[in-house]
């Protein structure tokens, strides 16, 4: 875990909030409630939100004015990076006071950009304020990390089982998908590669995001793969239906997630199916 708690970060101390410790409330529901501390003092918070899908999030934090600038970045730094290299997350979203210009450093500092302001979207002192919004991306700092960003489509049949393919010169099985284009959506990029891979056209409106998963990657030793997960119901009124390998794509093979599994899966479709 890229956060191991406590975290230190110069002098303060990041770690998980105590029931009976004041709270700050982030507007919203926090998966991870932490706080930072110095010299036993607490002087800041910071909240992690994860959305169901496991997809995307929301970071908020707040310091006492005293706090070093360089100790607040750390501390949000860290805390993003739970966000983007343990829970592989599609994007992170932080919404700052447009007043307070060092939450803006601070936002930009650790990779987040500025993508606008929200007007209105928040509620506090009795009235509405307007949010500077800013995001980042889990395809950036992983490709900078070497990590491999993919899109991968689960398709399965009446029976349940788990369409798998093997690309041609490696050994392992693993869900049709690749890597996007420049410029291309996790979205786009699915249709696409499933199209190219297997022939089939898939109704772009049928996608499921199922989540965004980092694992090691099938092929390439050593490398981190981040992939965006979807499901689709193309071929579920049917059993076992052939499907024709194209491109790379030199083996289809259909898989029974209730029996044995064999020892030929890549490691993101283990994860997938549970083993």
């Amino acid at each position: 875990m890229p956060l191991p708690l406590p975290s230190r970060v110069g002098a303060l101390v990041v770690r998980d909030r105590r029931p009976d410790e004041d709270r700050w409330v982030a507007p919203f529901a926090a998966r991870y409630d932490l706080v930072a501390e110095r010299a036993g003092e607490v002087v800041g918070s910071l909240a992690l939100a994860l959305d169901e899908a496991g997809a995307t999030g929301e970071l908020a934090w707040a310091f006492a004015d005293g706090v070093d600038e360089t100790e607040v970045t750390g501390a949000v730094a860290d805390v993003l990076s739970l966000a983007l290299d343990h829970h592989g997350l599609h994007r992170v979203v932080a919404r700052t006071d447009p007043r307070d210009e060092r939450a803006a450093r601070v936002a930009e500092a650790v990779g987040l950009r500025r993508e606008g302001v929200a007007r209105h979207d928040r509620w506090a002192g009795g009235r509405w304020h307007d949010s500077v919004v800013h995001a980042a991306l889990g395809a950036d700092a992983p490709r900078r990390a070497g990590a491999i960003v993919v899109s991968a489509v689960t398709l399965r049949d009446a029976d349940g089982q788990v369409l798998t393919v093997r690309k041609r010169g490696t050994s392992l099985f693993m869900q049709p998908g690749g890597k996007p284009e420049p410029g291309e959506s996790a979205h786009a990029c699915a249709v696409r590669e499933v199209e190219e891979e297997l022939g089939l056209r898939l109704d772009p409106a049928l996608l499921r995001l199922v989540g965004v998963h980092r694992t090691a990657a099938a092929n390439e030793a050593g490398q981190d793969l981040l992939a965006t997960v979807f499901e689709h119901p193309a071929l579920e009124g049917q059993s076992a239906p052939l499907v024709h390998p194209a491109a790379e794509i030199e083996q289809v093979r259909w898989l029974d997630p209730r029996e044995p599994l064999p020892d030929d899966l890549a490691p993101l479709l283990l994860l997938l199916l549970g083993r």
